[in-house]
Order: C-alpha cells, then sequence, then structure tokens
C-alpha cells in the first residue's frame, strides 16, 4: 500500500514538473508568477496590495504643499448607509472636499493617510497626461507616427499608426483585453518579466488605426513607450519632473515595473 502511494505521489510530482517546463519552453511561465502573486494570497485577480510583488521606481516628491483642513473636519460621521456601501464595494478610503478644504476623511481595513495601493487604471490617465505635458514640451506631436519612436512595431498597419491614434485607444491592435484569462497578453503583461518585448513581438496593429475606439489596456503601454522613447526619460522620471513636484505632492509614489530598472506599467 505504502509502495503504491509512493509510485502515485511521485507520479503526481513528475507531472507538476513536467507542467512547469511546458509552461516555460511554450512562453507561458509568467502564469506560475500570477499564481503565486494572486492565488497565493487568496486572490483570483489583481488587487490592491499585489505591487508589494513587483519591481518598483520612485516618482520622487519636492516640496509639500498640504491641503488645507475644513473648520468642520470630521466633525460630521459616515452614514449608516454609506458605510454599508463601503463594505460592499470594499472601499479602503473616503475623502471628500468643500472647495479647497479637506471636510471628511476615513480609512478602512487597517489603512491610514500614508498606505499606499495600486492605482490601477488610473495610471492610464497619468500616462495621457505625461503625453500631453510631451507635446507641450515639444518633445513629440499628435501626428507623429509611431514608428518613430517605436520602429520594431509590427503589423499590416503599424506604419500608418501615428500617436493620436494610440491617445483615443484607436490603435487597430490585436490586444484582448482579458483579466482573467491566464493565456491572454492582459494577463501576461501584468506578469512579464519583459514588456518592451511583448509588445514588440506579440502586438500587431492589424487593423485601420483610427477606425473606432476599442478600450486596450495594450495602447496605453505603447503611449508609455512613445513617451519614454521621446522625452529620453522614464516614465517616472518624468512624472516626477512634470507633475508630483510641481503639484507639491505629500509624499512619493511608486510605479510597478516588469523587472528591476525595466519598464513602467503604464496601462
Amino acid at each position: 500500500m505504502i509502495s503504491i502511494l509512493k509510485k502515485i505521489l511521485l507520479g503526481l510530482l513528475g507531472l507538476i514538473i513536467a507542467g512547469i517546463f511546458l509552461l516555460y519552453i511554450t512562453g507561458y511561465g509568467y502564469i506560475l508568477r500570477s499564481a503565486k502573486v494572486v492565488y497565493g494570497n487568496g486572490h483570483i485577480t489583481a488587487f490592491i496590495d499585489d505591487w508589494r510583488f513587483f519591481p518598483t521606481r520612485k516618482i520622487e516628491n519636492g516640496k509639500v504643499w498640504e491641503w488645507p483642513l475644513h473648520k468642520d473636519y470630521n466633525k460630521v460621521k459616515p452614514t449608516e448607509n454609506l458605510l454599508s456601501e463601503h463594505k460592499r464595494m470594499e472601499t479602503v478610503a473616503f475623502l471628500v472636499f468643500v472647495n479647497d478644504s479637506l471636510w471628511n476623511e476615513h480609512y478602512y481595513e487597517g489603512y491610514h493617510k500614508d498606505s499606499l495601493s495600486n492605482s490601477f487604471s488610473m495610471a492610464k490617465s497619468m500616462t495621457e497626461a505625461l503625453l500631453g505635458k510631451a507635446i507641450k514640451d515639444g518633445y513629440l506631436k499628435m501626428d507623429d507616427k509611431v514608428k518613430k519612436y517605436i520602429p520594431k512595431l509590427q503589423g499590416k498597419y503599424a506604419d500608418e499608426l501615428t500617436v493620436a491614434d494610440v491617445a483615443s485607444m484607436s490603435s487597430g491592435s490585436n490586444w484582448v483585453e482579458d483579466y482573467y484569462n491566464p493565456f491572454h497578453i492582459t494577463t501576461e503583461a501584468y506578469f512579464t518579466d519583459d514588456l518592451n518585448r511583448l509588445m514588440l513581438e506579440d502586438v500587431r496593429i492589424d487593423s485601420k488605426p483610427g477606425q473606432r475606439f476599442k478600450y486596450l489596456s495594450g495602447d496605453t503601454q505603447l503611449m508609455g513607450m512613445i513617451v519614454s522613447a521621446a522625452t529620453g526619460m522614464t516614465l517616472s522620471e518624468y512624472m516626477s519632473k512634470s507633475f508630483w513636484k510641481p503639484m507639491g505632492a505629500r509624499k512619493y509614489a511608486l510605479w510597478t515595473l516588469d523587472k528591476p530598472e525595466g519598464m513602467e506599467k503604464a496601462f
């Protein structure tokens, strides 16, 4: 009986090792990283604290500008309905500003004003802002061809793609926006250790650009690559110089990367 059990366990171990080997040789090695980060921490997709498991680059702050507190700061308690809604949505922070003053501020689940958490797709707006700043600073133009900055971009219509097409999410790329399928490019982009390779080898401009809007994280990643190439700076450096320091951010920020000293996840 022990001998049979031993054979079964060895067989299972062999299958696991073979499965891991198969994932690596077929280019799906990132799935092991995603399983460790996501499932290993009790989640089924990305979560607001998973930045701890990725390399990051600091967005430096400068002279701090503090929000003035309202004369009635935190004198009104959240209603029961609001508290139940926070619980339902798993909110960890809630702030209310009245005119130019902070009127109400509450944190939940052990979070506080100095906590860090993922911004997720808010980074898209930040990347878009960096594009606008790069245009204002004279680094590039909206009608520039993307290949000027990413010459190895592939696809039938890659030569036609403009910065404006990418900024408006009408690139016509083959990117598939799927957050739960581990074999789709959105998952791979989140967990890969080489974002630039992924964008140059797996992303193709297969449809005519500028024809229709389609929400694609890949377009924002292309935008980040364009801004970085045009300015000669990392997105974190340009963000610090252009926005974080000038607006008097109270604390530094972190931007997650694909690998140490690598590329920011612009999306």
